[in-house]
């Protein structure tokens, strides 16, 4: 996960045997973020905004 300014603020690797993640997000602060999943396939990458 990178926050607005590219800086990376969470890294998890994944279970393969799982389809699932949760991400805690009581700790940051408002603000935009992008979560990156690095596959075989290549990389996806997604926008959240978080507000309290």
């Amino acid at each position: 996960m990178t926050n607005s300014l590219g800086q990376v603020i969470r890294q998890q690797d994944l279970d393969p045997k799982n389809n699932q993640i949760i991400l805690q997000t009581s700790d940051l602060s408002n603000g935009l973020y992008q979560i990156h999943f690095k596959t075989s396939f290549g990389t996806v990458t997604k926008k959240f905004v978080k507000t309290n």
